[in-house]
């Protein structure tokens, strides 16, 4: 990983340290795959498989995180990751049924990483700011 996207990635924080980890470790898989993406179809549907399973625990986290909360754009929220899982899952089956060019997998994993990153500064942030403001007077009076 170069220095800009580690410096990218670094400055994807929303202050609750659970969720600031899995970000880092799933922008880092995607931007690791991204570099390796011409490796051949079993070597890259094993590294998109991991990348799933750790997205798919990730948004379980956050879905329990905002239920538990009771965090009133659940829905929205939620219909954001599911944009993301069924991304993932196309990019998986079009690798393992053997019919994806490279610049497909390039395309696909910088939709997702973009996707990403705008979940994490609009959608994530917005809970973030909910659940701070929500909870304020129990931590800052």
């Amino acid at each position: 990983m170069s220095k800009d996207e580690d410096f990218k990635i670094s400055h994807v924080k929303l202050g609750v340290e659970g969720l600031d980890k899995q970000h880092k470790k799933i922008l880092k898989d995607i931007s690791n795959i991204l570099t390796s993406s011409s490796e051949e179809d079993v070597l890259f549907l094993k590294k998109i498989q991991e990348l799933k399973k750790i997205m798919f625990k990730h948004y379980e986290t956050e879905e329990k995180f905002m239920k538990d909360n009771s965090y009133t754009e659940h829905d929205a929220h939620k219909s954001e990751h599911n944009k993301l899982k069924k991304l993932i899952e196309e990019l998986e089956t079009e690798t393992a049924n053997g019919n994806i060019s490279l610049c497909r997998r390039y395309e696909l994993l910088e939709i997702l990483l973009k996707g990403l990153l705008l979940q994490i500064h609009r959608y994530d942030k917005q809970m973030i700011d909910f659940l701070y403001h929500k909870y304020e007077d129990k931590f800052f009076s």
